[in-house]
């Protein structure tokens, strides 16, 4: 995975960083390996593990402002560039995380029901990986 940064800010760098150093680590991949089913897919960990894998996925990160204030946008990807919302750009780092890894699974043919960060949703590809990946990171010091 490579992201081309559009943006100068910090934590979408190091962000990015952490995600093209690790998401290829065969302890992620094994983990995700083992997770039975997604909601929302028919693909196993396994399968999910083997696409990221055998992945080349290049990616642009660009800044755009929602027009809502209020809004809970993080951000959101179209096509091969990741568009991230400058009224949140006060995240951590390991959220930040975790939004480089979701985005990309969408590339790879995954989806969730709306744009909801809800319980059934937490069950798909997107947000699983994105979740497992962040914990990873954790377990190895990096977060």
């Amino acid at each position: 995975m490579k992201f081309n940064i559009k943006m100068d800010d910090k934590v979408i760098h190091d962000a990015a960083a952490l995600v093209e150093e690790h998401y290829k680590d065969e302890k992620f991949l094994f983990k995700l390996g083992t997770i039975q089913k997604f909601n929302y897919a028919y693909d196993s960990g396994h399968d999910v593990r083997v696409k990221i894998f055998n992945s080349d996925i290049v990616m642009n990160i660009v800044p755009y402002k929602t027009k809502l204030p209020w809004s809970k946008a993080i951000g959101y990807a179209s096509g091969d560039t990741i568009y991230v919302n400058t009224r949140k750009l006060d995240l951590p780092l390991a959220d930040r995380v975790e939004n480089f890894m979701h985005e990309p699974m969408h590339l790879l043919g995954y989806s969730h029901k709306g744009n909801y960060n809800n319980e059934f949703n937490r069950g798909t590809v997107p947000y699983r990986v994105a979740e497992i990946f962040r914990k990873y990171l954790e377990s190895i010091g990096k977060l």
